[in-house]
């Protein structure tokens, strides 16, 4: 018989996947039924192992509209699914809490009477029952307590509660087994690399670690670029904060730009942004795919300002966030009396993620 129904459950970190197959009844080709009254007969349930609490939606197509339909009744048992012969109760099957939670086709039914393995539903008898297809779904039902064959017997009546002859009848059998429990982990990752170019989003390709910016000049901003990559399935995202010092000589300084500002030659100056850049032409807006979901905090967002404040968070993401390659512009200006000398720095960038 083939799966009917699969259950996932979802956890926080780690994520575990649990998958219930179970065997089901019916009109499918594996299915017994052995009476060709009623037609299409089903049994479906939600949880096919042994003892536990299910929900089964049962169906069924009449072949007459003629005789007036009262109640139907369903019988469970252990032994076979032939109408009108005796029954024995499944071992730990229980009905006798069942509810009826919807119905199609032939409505306007109640449930009458529930005992363990029998539930009998009624309602003023219609002289022209639909031959359309009739479900009922009965929740908080009780498996057997051993795996193996189910079988229900399907019984119509004219009468309101389940007496008199039946007038029409059919059988079908399901399969209570263990299930087959499947359990995977999905580990936390987060991916971030940097270099002086960064290729495809792909971290293998990321070269270089070292920038000069040349000889510096009163006359025109000295720039360079470098780039990182950065990806995460944590919840709620991740940042990235830039740390180090401005560029000095000794005790020789080229100060840092503390709040985002043009570049301006013939001033001391040193700043950075993440941004497309025109005055001076340089850099490029963050690349990747439409599920990158880092943003740029505004401070190192807008083309032609720069700034630089060791410790500031330069990229935040909320969510999880596929690949995206994050392009740094630095710039330096001197004025006419910054003392001469060799002027460096050292930035490290550090992305922290939120599982």
């Amino acid at each position: 018989m083939r799966p009917r129904q699969t259950r996932l459950k979802k956890l926080v970190w780690p994520v575990a996947v649990a998958v219930a197959l179970m065997m089901i009844g019916g009109f499918h080709p594996t299915a017994k039924a052995v009476s060709q009254h009623l037609s299409n007969r089903f049994d479906e349930l939600t949880n096919a192992s042994a003892g536990a609490t299910t929900t089964h939606l049962i169906g069924f197509g009449i072949s007459s509209t003629s005789t007036p339909l009262g109640s139907v009744r369903f019988q469970f048992c252990s032994n076979d699914p032939l109408p009108d012969l005796p029954c024995n109760a499944p071992t730990g099957f229980n009905a006798s809490s069942a509810v009826l939670s919807a119905q199609s086709g032939n409505t306007g039914f109640s449930i009458l009477s529930e005992s363990a393995n029998e539930v009998v539903l009624s309602r003023s008898p219609a002289s022209n029952p639909t031959t359309a297809a009739n479900t009922y779904q009965l929740n908080n039902v009780i498996n057997p307590s051993a795996i193996g064959v189910l079988y229900l017997r399907l019984y119509i009546y004219q009468s309101t509660d389940g007496s008199g002859t039946e007038t029409e009848n059919g059988g079908v059998a399901l399969s209570i087994n263990q299930g087959l429990n499947v359990n995977a982990e999905v580990p936390p990752y987060l991916g971030f690399c940097s270099g002086v170019t960064i290729t495809g989003r792909n971290c293998a390709s990321a070269t270089g670690y070292y920038l000069n910016f040349g000889e510096f000049s009163t006359s025109h901003a000295s720039v360079a670029t470098s780039q990182f990559s950065v990806g995460t399935n944590a919840g709620n995202g991740y940042n990235v904060t830039v740390n180090g010092t401005t560029l000095t000589s000794g005790n020789n300084v080229i100060p840092s730009l503390s709040s985002p500002s043009a570049s301006t030659p013939g001033v001391s100056q040193f700043g950075l942004n993440l941004a497309a850049n025109t005055l001076p032409a340089i850099g490029s807006d963050p690349t990747g795919p439409p599920d990158g979901r880092g943003q740029v905090v505004a401070a190192y967002s807008s083309p032609n300002r720069f700034a630089f404040n060791s410790g500031d968070v330069i990229v935040v993401s909320s969510t999880t966030s596929n690949y995206q390659v994050f392009t740094v512009s630095y710039l330096a200006n001197i004025s006419s009396s910054q003392p001469p000398g060799v002027y460096a720095s050292t930035l490290t960038y550090i992305c922290l993620a939120n599982f």
